[in-house]
C-alpha cells in the first residue's frame, strides 16, 4: 500500500574545516557550511532509505535543516556524495569525495528557522537504486561567497531538532 508521509532523521553528521585538517566533528552539536578567515567549511549528511521500499516513486522530498545561526548570506550547495565515509573518522583530508550538485539553494533566507531544498529527485535514484546512496555534501559556492559568511546548522547530536 502507499506511504503518504516518511520523515527520516540522519543515521550519520559531520563537518570538516580546512583550517584544522585532520580534526573530526562527528559528534559535535552543531553542521558548519561557509568560510571564515579563509578557511571553508563543508558538512556530510546521510540517510537510511532502507524504510522506503526499492523502486517506490517519490512524490516529495525536502532536506530540512535547522539553522542555529541566522547570519549569513551565500550560495550554499547541495551536492551528492560519491563514496561511503563515517561521522566517526571523515576530516578534511580524507573527506569523502564529493560528486555533481544537481541542488543548490542561493542566498538562504536570513531570520529563518530552517533551510528547505528539494531534494525528490536524487531521492527517487537512491531509491531506484540507479545511484548509491552516500548522502549529501554541503558546501558554498566560491567565487560568491565574502570571507566571514557561514551558517551553522543543528546536527543529530543536537536536541534543537
Amino acid at each position: 500500500s502507499p506511504l503518504t508521509a516518511v520523515i527520516l532523521q540522519a543515521t550519520q553528521d559531520a563537518d570538516v574545516a580546512e583550517f584544522i585538517p585532520d580534526n573530526n566533528n562527528g559528534d559535535s552539536y552543531w553542521l558548519s557550511v561557509g568560510r571564515t578567515f579563509d578557511s571553508y567549511y563543508f558538512s556530510y549528511i546521510q540517510f537510511n532509505l532502507s524504510t522506503i521500499p526499492l523502486g517506490s516513486t517519490i512524490d516529495n522530498a525536502e532536506l530540512i535543516m535547522r539553522r542555529d545561526t541566522k547570519e549569513g548570506s551565500f550560495e550554499m550547495i547541495v551536492r551528492t556524495v560519491g563514496e561511503a565515509w563515517s561521522e566517526n573518522t571523515i576530516t578534511w583530508n580524507n573527506a569523502a569525495i564529493s560528486a555533481t550538485f544537481p541542488f543548490s539553494i542561493s542566498n538562504p533566507t536570513l531570520g529563518s528557522d530552517s533551510v528547505i531544498i528539494n531534494v525528490k529527485e536524487l531521492v527517487n535514484e537512491w531509491v531506484s537504486g540507479n545511484r548509491p546512496n552516500y548522502g549529501f555534501s554541503l558546501s558554498v559556492n566560491p567565487t560568491v561567497i565574502p570571507d566571514g559568511n557561514a551558517v551553522i546548522f543543528a546536527s543529530r547530536n543536537n536536541s534543537k531538532i
